[in-house]
């Protein structure tokens, strides 16, 4: 563990490797099927009405690049709530922030292919708060063609206007 604290101060990022089982992940899938969700990244930014998620979504073509589910949906994997609870992430999130932590926002979306460019699709920095940390988990496998998140190493060190896109990484 202290090889991820390390590459996160160093890095701004670390891989923590597969938490989940393939089983894990189409069980958290089927859970999302029915489910209320939102069309936006967010539920603020959305326009509010709710959609029923249907898997045969992605067979459909979208006018939208995300839809959002609340927490609450997320928690109904027990995997997922006992992950998030795991004393040894928890122990590494504290020594990475320097203070005890605790969830503030748990967001799951679904990512589409659109045409629609989502403004979270630029280069840009999350200020949720003075100091704080994103983790992430993909349900379904993710590569530079499909929505996988892209940072720029080190930007957590530099001011939030200067980075070198020559350091973007795809994780």
């Amino acid at each position: 563990k202290s090889d991820v604290l390390a590459e996160l101060k160093k890095k701004g990022f670390s891989k923590i490797g597969k938490i989940f089982t393939e089983k894990d992940c189409d069980e958290f899938k089927n859970t999302l099927h029915g489910s209320e969700c939102f069309n936006s990244q967010t539920l603020i930014q959305s326009n509010g009405k709710s959609i029923r998620f249907e898997k045969n979504f992605f067979e459909q073509k979208v006018n939208y690049s995300y839809l959002y589910f609340k927490p609450n949906i997320s928690l109904k994997l027990k995997k997922l709530s006992d992950f998030l609870k795991d004393k040894d992430l928890n122990n590494l999130i504290k020594n990475y922030l320097n203070f005890e932590p605790y969830i503030y926002n748990l967001t799951t979306w679904v990512n589409f292919q659109s045409q629609k460019k989502h403004y979270v699709h630029r280069v840009h920095r999350d200020h949720d708060d003075f100091k704080f940390m994103t983790l992430i988990i993909y349900w379904t496998d993710v590569d530079n063609e499909n929505g996988a998140t892209q940072l720029i190493k080190k930007s957590h060190l530099l001011n939030r206007n200067s980075y070198n896109l020559e350091d973007e990484i795809t994780l």
